[in-house]
């Protein structure tokens, strides 16, 4: 099924004259007609099998539309068999009802730009924003400007290159960067704008509630990914993204309060349990650790990673030494302040 704007702008010409009481068309004349509009709208015209396939798919599902073809005299014609039909006014369960209003309000409360016509959909359903059923985690305390979720959301869907201003936490005044935005994505409670530097091509990730502003900059080519971001941020918990890392082996034990959490509440996708024969292995190694259980990762460190670990208090790191280390440097670090306070 075609599911570019262009096949969009047909589909709405075609069930319009599908639903027309008064004429059936066939699909030379559908083709015209539709072809016409996009002409005079500056969009490409296509053959009319392009139009056989789009009355083919809309037979199909998610529409079914009923779709007679018949002759009246020597004319080939296509109606809808229910004139009342529309692929655009699909009927709705309660429950899919329900749930749909759940979602539309969820989406429609980021105000992204080009997402207006979900207030339209919502006057058609006669959806009403009523109490929650759907929550999701906030942190009101993070104040971005006005529309800069639905804006960055817009040059990144157009592959515009843009010159952010960026105020660094801690930092007096804030830096002009040149990047190419490549995704959005939130972690505890916070959005934050994947991008490609586009002076040395690393990877950064930028808190939305610290840029003060950005412009689109024209002269500059936008960087984009192709399907390898995704596969960047697989071997990493959080955003940050360590140039030229490498995922590594890393091993941790949780005591038998902690593991059955873990167990219902991964820390990463990569996470396994240590099989029976390397648990034995590694019983022989910790004696001191008695109970509880050992898992393995294969990820790349970075700070989040490290926070998340940290907010365990049954969890021992145990390997690489590196990152055992520096867990307890922090823990360490962590007893002198409290013994301070004491």
């Amino acid at each position: 099924m075609a599911t570019n704007k262009n096949a969009v702008i047909r589909y709405m010409f075609i069930d319009d004259m599908l639903k027309s009481k008064s004429n059936h068309y066939t699909t030379r004349e559908i083709c015209d007609e539709c072809n016409k509009y996009l002409e005079n709208s500056d969009k490409p015209t296509v053959d009319i099998k392009t139009y056989q396939n789009d009355l083919n798919d809309m037979k199909m599902p998610p529409f079914n539309a009923e779709i007679v073809s018949e002759y009246e005299g020597k004319r080939l014609v296509n109606y809808y068999k229910d004139p009342t039909f529309s692929i655009f006014k699909p009927k709705l369960t309660n429950d899919e009802k329900h749930l749909l209003t759940e979602l539309l309000n969820v989406v429609g409360g980021l105000s992204i730009e080009g997402f207006e016509w979900l207030d339209d959909l919502k006057k058609s359903l006669n959806i009403e924003k009523k109490e929650t059923i759907l929550d999701f985690e906030s942190n009101p305390n993070l104040v971005m400007k006005e529309n800069m979720l639905s804006r960055l959301f817009s040059v990144i869907a157009a592959r515009k290159a843009i010159d952010l201003s960026y105020k660094k936490f801690g930092a007096e005044n804030a830096n002009i960067y040149s990047v190419s935005p490549l995704m959005l994505k939130q972690f505890n409670n916070r959005w934050f704008l994947i991008a490609k530097m586009n002076e040395d091509g690393f990877i950064c990730n930028f808190a939305l509630d610290r840029i003060e502003e950005f412009i689109i900059n024209n002269h500059i080519n936008c960087k984009h990914e192709t399907g390898e971001l995704d596969k960047r941020f697989e071997n990493i918990v959080g955003v940050t993204l360590p140039q030229d890392a490498e995922p590594i082996d890393i091993l941790i034990w949780a005591d038998d309060n902690t593991y059955k959490y873990i167990d219902t509440k991964p820390i990463h996708k990569s996470q396994e349990s240590v099989c029976i024969f390397n648990n034995e292995i590694l019983r022989e190694k910790y004696p001191m650790l008695n109970g509880g259980k050992f898992y393995h990762y294969k990820l790349i460190i970075n700070i989040e990673l490290m926070n998340v670990l940290m907010s365990y208090r049954g969890v021992i790191v145990l390997e690489p030494t590196s990152l055992k280390d520096e867990m307890k440097r922090r823990v360490c670090e962590l007893m002198e302040k409290y013994e301070k306070t004491s």
